[in-house]
């Protein structure tokens, strides 16, 4: 099944709450390479996978008063203390098609992360105020369906 931009969404804490007013997010992922070449390698180098490490980049709007959204990140980034992520595709509700949850019916991803940088775009006159922010991934990334 193909998905949707609009419907892969990063949530955060333990109910798996859609951050609100996100505009976009990335999920990196990558691997450690240790190089393992020996006099026995030839003329090619050769490697062998180490740790993993991972990180979300997410940008939004700001809404002060959203304790779904920009706040979250900010609490998260004063405490330095880590937060539940998941990345997957979310529920909707029938009416008002807005995003309810993470459906969990559908592979996803989960960890925690620690909000290592958190900028606040003012924007220009007549524009919305807007955030970025990159999460690291703090242990372990879970790949679940």
């Amino acid at each position: 099944m193909v998905i949707k931009g609009n419907d892969l969404i990063l949530f955060h804490g333990e109910t798996n709450t859609p951050l609100s007013r996100a505009t976009s997010c990335s999920l990196e992922m990558t691997n450690e390479e240790l190089e393992v070449t020996s006099k026995t390698s030839g003329d090619f180098k050769e490697f062998i996978k180490g740790k993993m490490e991972w990180s979300v980049s997410v940008d939004g709007l700001v809404d002060f008063d959203d304790e779904d959204g920009f706040e979250v990140l900010n609490s998260a980034m004063f405490s330095g203390e880590p937060i539940d992520v998941a990345i997957g595709v979310a529920t909707k509700d029938s009416t008002t098609t807005k995003p309810t949850g993470l459906d969990t019916s559908i592979k996803y991803y989960t960890g925690k992360v620690k909000v290592m940088s958190l900028n606040l775009n003012t924007g220009g006159a007549g524009e919305t105020a807007s955030y970025s922010a990159t999460l690291k991934g703090d242990g372990l990334l879970s790949y679940d369906s």
